[in-house]
């Protein structure tokens, strides 16, 4: 117990030192958390210091432990984050991109770690770190509370909460497994989740409505679920990282969960820097052998991946922009594979050459990542276009042989109540709130943006009757207009609008009224006729 209060005020006024820098240069916390513990190591190895630990605290396991204890609630953090309406946000795409580029990297990771000539475990945790990106870093480049509209926010957060979930799972499943070495102990942990699971309802309409108020109240209820059941999965025979993530997901009910976050934001920076710091504290830069290792991650994780993932989105239809958006926003480890990774090299299951690589690498994927996300634009400009492939065929992805049909651009207020009135309307729709809320509605939907002449493409535009226009903005009611098609609806108040109405074929609707009236279709045919 000396030796942690010995080493706890070393990490964290160091911390604080470095942290002091970094942020002058505008460098990543994460990033310059490991660099201290890096620093922290050498200097305990280095030198005898009467006022430091002694060097060999760093082969007690003291550090280890200190990591894991700072890994568990930054898991927690992480699964209360994971709910199935966050995911649904943008599901269906991000869900096909996220596991078809898991897939793809880690067949890749795995196949290079073989050729290497390294074994089944040090090769799957080459492909487990090659193809899963981290939340914690991912979600504080986009900043999703402050651009929550924005398209490549909402599928960079989803890919990267499916990426944890797909994480949790290799982590539950297979390491914990290893490591245990027992069916038996992986039964058990799936219980630990399954269970608070199915308990997640009743506890966030009992508990986490009652206390939504009260911060210090939902701080305490967290922490005690975290004890609760990590001290049960060790009862159990369990890794107490299962317990804790379990603690996550009985806790993650959304809209409930959303004041518990919160409350949980000092507690996530603080083990933070327990955990990176603690994890560079025990790791060191590769040797030889395994800057083939570094090399080959580093790759995979800050070049192929964001390439797999802009092709796969294209494919979902997504336009390459927002594409490479969300995917400069996802080039580094997760830190899911870092506590993995953390725990089949404390049970020998991991060489300890491959863990100092992981570690290493994802030091340096947290500066360029924060890097790429800051200079994306400029990236995506200096991109040659078949790597934006631009030649992929939207069309195919949409209603393009649909016929007589009306495209309704905007489902907010106007464009619901509108799409309501006609038969077999198709929706353009640029925020993924309103993808969202059509698809509840069993609307024809089309994500991308209306300015974007392929997203007319993909809403069948060649065979479209009339368009409605409900975006407030004259540069989306003139787009509308270019289409020639018989009736052009318009609702906008600007001059640019208004001068649209002059023309034959399109109606302005000035008010939330005359557009949503009983009188639409009505207003249509005199189009038609005129």
């Amino acid at each position: 117990m000396s030796e942690i209060i010995d080493l706890l005020p070393v990490i964290f006024i160091a911390s604080s030192l470095i942290l002091l820098v970094t942020r002058r240069f505008s460098i990543p916390a994460y990033s310059s958390y490991i660099v201290t513990g890096t620093l922290i190591g050498f200097i305990l190895q280095a030198t005898n210091l009467g006022f430091l630990p002694p060097p060999d605290i760093l082969d007690s396991g003291i550090v280890t432990g200190i990591a894991e204890i700072g890994a568990a609630f930054l898991i927690f953090v992480t699964a209360i984050r994971i709910t199935p309406q966050r995911i649904k946000r943008f599901g269906s795409e991000s869900f096909k991109t996220s596991a078809a580029q898991v897939l793809i990297q880690h067949i890749i990771g795995f196949t290079t770690g073989i050729i290497l000539g390294l074994g089944a475990v040090d090769s799957f945790f080459i492909g487990f770190a090659a193809s899963i990106s981290s939340s914690l870093v991912s979600m504080n480049l986009v900043n999703p509370d402050a651009d929550d509209d924005k398209v490549y926010t909402v599928i960079a957060e989803s890919i990267s909460l499916i990426d944890d979930g797909i994480a949790a799972i290799l982590t539950v499943f297979v390491i914990s497994g290893l490591a245990v070495g027992s069916l038996e102990g992986v039964i058990l942990g799936s219980l630990l989740l399954l269970i608070p699971y199915s308990l997640r309802d009743t506890v966030a309409e009992t508990v986490l409505d009652r206390y939504r108020e009260d911060p210090e109240t939902l701080l305490l209820i967290g922490i005690a679920s975290v004890i609760s059941l990590g001290y049960m999965a060790k009862t159990f025979g369990v890794n107490p990282i299962v317990g804790v993530f379990g603690a996550g997901i009985l806790l993650s009910k959304t809209p409930y969960n959303q004041a518990l976050i919160e409350a949980l934001e000092p507690i996530k920076d603080f083990f933070s820097a327990v955990f990176f710091v603690s994890l560079g504290t025990i790791a060191a830069i590769p040797g030889q052998t395994m800057i083939y290792v570094t090399a080959v991650l580093l790759t995979s994780i800050i070049l192929v991946r964001p390439l797999s993932i802009v092709f796969l989105l294209r494919r979902q239809g997504i336009d390459s922009y927002n594409a490479y958006k969300a995917a400069l926003n996802l080039d580094q480890i997760s830190e899911f594979t870092l506590l993995a990774a953390l725990l089949a090299e404390g049970t020998g299951v991991l060489s300890t050459q491959i863990f100092q690589a992981i570690v290493f690498t994802a030091a340096i994927t947290f500066i360029t990542s924060d890097l790429s996300a800051k200079y994306a634009d400029r990236i995506y400009d200096l991109m040659p276009e078949f790597l934006k492939f631009e030649s992929i065929d939207e069309a195919s992805y949409g209603f393009n042989d649909k016929k007589n049909h009306s495209i309704v651009v905007g489902y907010d207020t106007i464009g619901r109540k509108a799409a309501s009135k006609l038969e077999n309307p198709v929706i353009i729709a640029a925020k993924p709130g309103n993808v969202e809320e059509a698809e509840k509605d069993d609307m024809d939907v089309v994500f991308g943006n209306p300015l974007n002449d392929k997203t007319w493409i993909r809403a069948g535009v060649e065979g479209a009757e009339h368009i409605i226009s409900t975006i407030p903005e004259g540069k989306h009611a003139s787009k509308a207009a270019e289409k020639n098609k018989k009736s052009v609806i318009v609702t906008e108040t600007d001059e640019k609008a208004e001068s649209l109405s002059q023309d034959e074929k399109v109606l302005y609707a000035e008010t939330i009224e005359n557009l949503s009236s009983t009188q639409l279709k009505d207003k249509i045919q005199k189009l038609h006729e005129a």
